[in-house]
């Protein structure tokens, strides 16, 4: 059972990455600097990606019961890097990719991270669901506070810029949700069991 408090670390870890969501209000202020684009359009973006964030939290549910963690954390981690990459490469025509890689591909890659970990973890936590949870949603939310700022700091850099600090936290990212992936298992019927026995 001592697998199962891995698994919570690991989550964690990786919820306090994915919360970075949660950070477009910092993410966002170079871009309309450089490219001169309005608060409405910028908040736009975010209304998509909070949007593909759900929406990749259902599809990731709906894909339960015919793949595994695994393989739905790795399309995580793709799409997560992909839409980082491409949205550090915009210019000022690039509106449109904006909303497609951070809101569609960042968003939704997210949210079918997010769901994934929630349920999976959860399996290994019956007895404890509550503690489980609250453990990985603090880290969550935790995000904005420690990423968010680095992020900031980052940016403001002469010489990294927010194109690398974008690049930098969609690596990151697809990192750590791939390794997560290859690690995460769903428990076998005779731990669930166990569990459930603790939990009544």
């Amino acid at each position: 059972m001592k697998k199962r408090w891995l698994y919570l670390a690991l989550g964690s870890i990786t919820m306090l990455l994915g919360g970075i969501i949660y950070s477009w209000s910092i993410l966002k202020a170079p871009l309309s600097e450089e490219f001169g684009w309005n608060p409405a359009q910028l908040a736009l973006n975010f209304t998509i990606t909070l949007c593909c964030f759900g929406v990749g939290g259902l599809v990731s549910g709906f894909l339960a019961k015919h793949m595994s963690p695994r393989l739905r954390l790795l399309i995580s981690a793709v799409m997560v890097f992909t839409g980082y990459l491409l949205a550090s490469r915009i210019t000022a025509g690039g509106l449109g990719l904006l909303y497609v890689s951070y809101g569609i591909l960042g968003g939704g890659g997210i949210g079918i991270l997010y769901n994934t970990t929630i349920a999976t973890i959860g399996e290994w936590f019956s007895d404890r669901k509550g503690l489980s949870s609250g453990i990985m949603l603090m880290c969550f939310g935790f995000s904005t506070l420690i990423f968010g700022g680095l992020a900031g700091s980052l940016m403001a850099m002469p010489d990294f810029g927010w194109r690398r600090t974008y690049l930098l936290l969609g690596t990151c990212m697809a990192v750590v949700v791939f390794v997560f992936g290859l690690v995460l298992k769903r428990p076998e019927e005779a731990v669930k069991a166990s569990l459930a026995a603790n939990a009544a």
